[in-house]
């Protein structure tokens, strides 16, 4: 059975967009002081869609790992080259040294999708020095991608034992949930940021994938009691993230049990299908289906966008000034989507396709190359005037001498 497209996932993308760009941009609004739980949402509907290409070309023998990992590129890479290669020439007016060689630094593990393992040693997604992270958001994207390389390995070859598979399946899931809900009481950065910690996510996607494919859901809507049921599970699926996003917030242990609630309700939304209530009056609605078009570029260039706004600034950005980075973001969202994603992802030419997927993938190791290149020059200072360097590096210097820490700890 091949998948169908279905608007209300990509209205599903929208709801957890918004909400991850409304709790960056205004973090005092407690409408949107749970919003960072749009990114589990965007963990089950990944899962959902990636299990099911999977599922689709395994059941009609077109499945290919090679083509596979060929679309992840073309449909990953374009936008995230732009943003990481803006961030990068932004960084060069804007910061100093120090803050530039620590931007090389992320945008290296960024485009090598290590970005969680590079945040993993020490810097936590709800600390105040995070707002000066340009490429924090990219730990998700991270996890996302180490699902994609392990996943399709296991899952096309589980899949040809279908006795087999739904046991597997719950067995890593409630593994990886285990191991969430012990490093959360733990209180590591682990929990937050490692893959394995977050895998339950995803494969809660994938398992609805599968449950789907058994049961064939999909035109199942003409049974009253069954319509009424997925009206009721949507309802209830919607009101868990709702939920999750009014009453948690930066200071909640996260993720933890915490996340079962958006989580589950992703997965209830999704697994209702396209014809619940809250599909058809809410995420199949035209406006919802644009936002979750350009959510993956939009997710990818609101938070540069906040964060350089919140180093240039002396003081916090007022929310004017927040607002309009937010409509810059959706402007160049929207851009990437038409004019560089859109033409990347499905070139005209089906020969071209493979030539696309290796230039965007030697593109992506050279802006990694130049990423480091600034990380190891140590952010180029030379680019400074002789007086901007030496005040740069003043506290470095004195923090630097034995003598100085003596003195400043006596004096204090």
């Amino acid at each position: 059975m091949k998948t169908e497209y279905r608007p209300d996932i990509d209205g599903l993308r929208a709801v957890a967009v918004l909400l991850v760009v409304g709790f960056h941009a205004f973090p005092g609004l407690h409408a949107f002081s749970g919003g960072f739980v749009g990114v589990d949402v965007f963990f089950v509907i990944s899962g959902f869609l990636i299990s099911g290409i999977i599922l689709d070309g395994v059941a009609s023998g077109t499945f290919s790992y090679s083509e596979f990992y060929a679309r992840r590129i073309r449909r990953i890479f374009p936008a995230l080259l732009t943003v990481l290669s803006a961030s990068m020439i932004c960084g060069w007016f804007w910061l100093l040294a120090d803050d530039y060689q620590d931007l090389g630094r992320h945008v290296a593990a960024g485009a090598a999708f290590a970005a969680n393992f590079d945040l993993m040693s020490g810097r936590g997604y709800f600390g105040m020095d995070s707002n000066h992270l340009p490429e924090l958001h990219l730990w998700s994207l991270g996890i996302e991608e180490q699902f994609y390389i392990l996943w399709p390995l296991l899952l096309a070859r589980i899949v040809r034992r279908p006795q087999a598979m739904p046991p597997l399946l719950a067995f890593l899931l409630l593994a990886s949930l285990a191991l969430n809900l012990l490093q959360t009481e733990r209180g590591t950065l682990l929990s937050f940021y490692s893959p394995l910690t977050r895998f339950w996510e995803l494969l809660c996607g994938a398992q609805l994938a599968l449950y789907g494919r058994r049961t064939r859901m999909s035109g199942e809507f003409d049974h009253s009691r069954r319509r009424l049921a997925r009206n009721l599970i949507s309802l209830a699926g919607l009101a868990m993230i709702g939920i999750a996003v009014l009453n948690f917030n930066r200071d909640s242990p996260y993720p933890g049990w915490r996340a079962m609630l958006p989580v589950a309700g992703a997965a209830m939304l999704i697994g209702a299908g396209s014809g619940s209530i809250v599909s058809r009056l809410l995420l199949s609605r035209r406006p919802m289906v644009a936002i979750g078009l350009i959510s993956y570029p939009l997710y990818l260039w609101h938070w540069p966008i906040l964060s350089f706004q919140n180093i240039i600034c002396d003081a916090e950005p007022s929310r004017v000034l927040r607002l309009a980075a937010v409509t810059g973001s959706v402007v160049l969202a929207a851009l990437t989507y038409q004019f560089v994603e859109r033409p990347l992802r499905i070139p005209k030419r089906a020969s071209a396709r493979p030539l696309v997927a290796l230039s965007l993938g030697a593109s992506m190791a050279l802006v990694a190359v130049a990423a480091l290149v600034v990380y190891f020059q140590h952010g180029f200072m030379t680019r400074f005037p002789p007086q901007i360097a030496y005040l740069t590096n003043y506290p470095r210097t004195f923090d630097a001498t034995p003598q100085f820490r003596v003195a400043y700890r006596y004096q204090s």
